[in-house]
């Protein structure tokens, strides 16, 4: 099976993942063509009650002072613009990395004060995911194409006529392996 390495992958791939993952999860979700636009909002999740919001940042280490202040400055895009307009019940910090204490504090720190539930959804949580869904995870980060063509030449040979000439015990088993694959 296909493994998601968090850290090589680019964060464009890894958010078109987490995205797909969370949308088998939750129908009624769409991903907002990203855009400079984006109003701080990568996943959102209509609800009778609301919408559930997830930003999606591929980081799969402690956070860097720059990855830092683009998680506050995503979190502040988001209070002055989607805040102000979009009926929210809850926001979701998505990353692969698994925080620290005092990364907690500062994450429940951000986003304090704003009547909203706040969540952070890591790596565990996110892998869990991947292994409930080999297919996906295979579709994004497998060798898909390679996959393609041996199921297509397992195909054909299936459908090869058999030889002339085989005694009948080779013969059965020539047609329950050609069954089989």
């Amino acid at each position: 099976m296909t493994t998601v390495n968090w850290e090589r992958e680019p964060g464009e791939k890894v958010e078109e993942f987490v995205a797909a993952l969370l949308l088998l999860k939750h129908p009624h979700g769409n991903r907002p063509t990203p855009s400079q636009g984006g109003r701080g909002v990568d996943i959102r999740v209509e609800n009778p009650d609301g919408y559930d919001i997830y930003q999606v940042k591929r980081y799969s280490r402690a956070l860097a002072a720059s990855q830092a202040n683009k998680v506050e400055a995503s979190w502040n895009t988001f209070v002055t613009e989607t805040l102000p307009v979009l009926p929210v019940r809850s926001w979701t910090l998505v990353t692969p990395w698994e925080p620290s204490n005092p990364r907690l504090d500062w994450l429940a720190k951000l986003t304090a004060g704003h009547g909203i539930r706040t969540h952070r959804m890591g790596g565990g949580k996110l892998d869990g995911l991947a292994a409930d869904n080999p297919a996906l995870v295979e579709y994004y980060f497998g060798d898909g194409g390679e996959r393609l063509a041996w199921l297509m030449a397992d195909a054909l040979q299936g459908g090869r006529d058999v030889s002339p000439g085989i005694p009948a015990e080779d013969l059965l088993q020539a047609v329950i392996a050609r069954q089989v694959g």
